[in-house]
């Protein structure tokens, strides 16, 4: 009769046992879709000269810090004075803007020799 008890207590015992796996099991799946709703949710803000940039980005990348949109408005870059030894083009050199960024040589060489020979 001992033995029974002891084979059903034991038996109640694994039945617990597997439930609170089942219970921790479901505890995991719930934190997974916790984290995967969060990957969805996270949301970059980039601020730039002009204009304020959103993207959703997983949470596994590095978020960079960025300046605030004050300290774009704030403060405009000087652009510096170019020297000249001859002081008639000083004024000129002032007055002229930067070569643009998406400038192409090349294609600047190729321009100018379809003006040279009437391409």
């Amino acid at each position: 009769m001992m033995l029974v008890i002891n084979v059903v207590m034991l038996s109640l015992n694994v039945v617990t046992l597997s439930l609170n796996v089942v219970a921790l099991s479901l505890k995991v799946i719930a934190l997974s879709l916790n984290v995967v709703a969060l990957r969805l949710n996270v949301v970059m803000l980039v601020t730039t000269r002009h204009s304020l940039i959103t993207a959703i980005v997983d949470s596994g990348t590095i978020l960079q810090p960025v300046p605030s949109l004050e300290t774009f408005t704030e403060s405009q870059p000087e652009k510096p004075k170019r020297q000249t030894k001859i002081k008639a083009l000083q004024g000129w050199f002032e007055k002229t803007q930067p070569t643009p960024s998406d400038f192409d040589p090349d294609q600047a060489r190729w321009k100018a020799l379809k003006e040279k020979h009437n391409l």
